[in-house]
């Protein structure tokens, strides 16, 4: 797969296909370590898959094969220092270590959050101005001047003065969203996770279609659709009659886009939620197009944030168990797990007895419980199904 995925390399649709089936077989797609990966996609003994520097964003060829000759040379980088005092900063230069930073592949090394390289220090131009990483290159340059200076000198360095590592600036971490939006801005998809996997078990259970499924809508007229996505992009328009009307653009788990567009009493009911980054859940209805017979389109015919969905919509999940699975490790395993994902859901559990043919439905009087968290993460761990309505 790693082989397959680098001959995409350049090709972010393909790349994203196949990342969605390395998800299926069970196989890890691991981000970019400046430790780990090599020019392209590459396997580890494990099995899983690494990310090749030379996806990144401004990464260039001389720089990848810089950092990875250094690394074979020198063995692996300790640190983020370790890195900056080594490294050929004519090769790997600023907008190289920017990209390096904002894809992740400093996280192993670092022992900080990403945003903190790019954290103003001080006025630019100053001894300690700029951001932290520029920090971080002068302290190089410096190490590396006085390394070279050393190996010069008669007396083998014992002159050599001690420069001082920068510290690395207090400041809030980016939220997971901006993380994640500037990651793919770098590599040109969400790698570490996605924004939207807080809602996947919503996901998964409650809608029937895609928004790729939008795309072609032949021979689709009057059915009923459910899909829910986040919102990429957002127009509030005003028609030729001075009429204000609007498009709102939704990306879903696949990568698959669509634009929805409303007017009059629907573009007013839902013009508050057309704002980027929200995630939303939409019930629709293909129909014919206002004005053009024969044209179809997807109709809103309902819409709220995913965060209420579980609120508003759902009621109870109902795990389905086997009896010769149940003992006592089970059920404290499953309490455990029912606790870290309190939440407003009833709990149920059906038991059955397969030779028997029987089953009993029973309900926690002591448990409920949301479907984040480390409930369905356990039962998924479990292979055990569930319902939820």
């Amino acid at each position: 797969m790693a082989a397959v995925l680098s001959r995409n390399l350049n090709n972010i649709k393909e790349i994203t296909h196949y990342m969605q089936e390395c998800k299926r077989m069970g196989i890890n797609v691991l981000g970019p370590d400046v430790n780990e990966s090599f020019h392209q996609f590459s396997s580890d003994k494990a099995g899983n898959v690494r990310f090749g520097l030379a996806g990144i964003k401004g990464v260039g060829e001389a720089a990848v094969r810089s950092i990875i000759e250094e690394r074979r040379g020198g063995g692996r980088f300790s640190d983020i220092y370790d890195f900056m005092e080594r490294i050929n900063l004519q090769a790997v230069n600023k907008k190289t270590l920017e990209g390096l930073a904002v894809a992740g592949a400093f996280d192993a090394i670092s022992g900080f959050h990403r945003s903190k390289f790019f954290a103003e220090t001080g006025e630019s131009g100053t001894a300690g101005g700029g951001t932290f990483l520029e920090q971080l290159m002068r302290y190089g340059s410096r190490m590396q001047g006085e390394r070279d200076n050393a190996q010069q000198s008669l007396f083998g360095g014992a002159a050599q003065v001690a420069v001082q590592k920068p510290v690395p600036p207090a400041i809030g971490d980016w939220s997971q969203l901006e993380t994640l939006n500037r990651e793919r801005e770098a590599i040109g998809i969400y790698l570490s996770s996605h924004p939207l996997d807080k809602y996947a078990v919503v996901i998964r259970h409650l809608c029937n279609s895609t928004l790729g499924d939008l795309g072609d809508l032949a021979g689709k007229a009057d059915r009923d659709f459910t899909v829910a996505g986040m919102v990429t992009g957002v127009q509030n328009l005003v028609s030729q009659k001075g009429k204000p009307y609007g498009r709102i653009k939704l990306e879903d788990y696949d990568g698959n886009s669509h634009e929805f567009t409303m007017f009059d009493k629907e573009y007013e009911k839902y013009r508050i939620f057309f704002y980027t980054d929200y995630f939303l859940f939409i019930r629709g209805k293909i129909q014919t197009r206002f004005g053009r017979e024969g044209e179809l389109e997807a109709r809103v015919g309902s819409m709220m944030q995913l965060d209420e969905v579980e609120k508003s919509l759902l009621k109870e999940i109902c795990i389905t168990v086997p009896l010769e699975a149940v003992d006592g490790a089970f059920v404290a395993s499953l309490d455990s797990a029912a606790r870290e994902s309190a939440g407003g859901l009833r709990l149920a559990v059906k038991v059955t007895d397969r030779k028997g043919g029987v089953s009993v439905k029973m309900h926690s009087r002591s448990r409920k419980v949301a479907l984040a968290g480390g409930l369905t993460d356990f039962l998924d761990d479990n292979e055990l199904r569930y319902e939820i309505a």
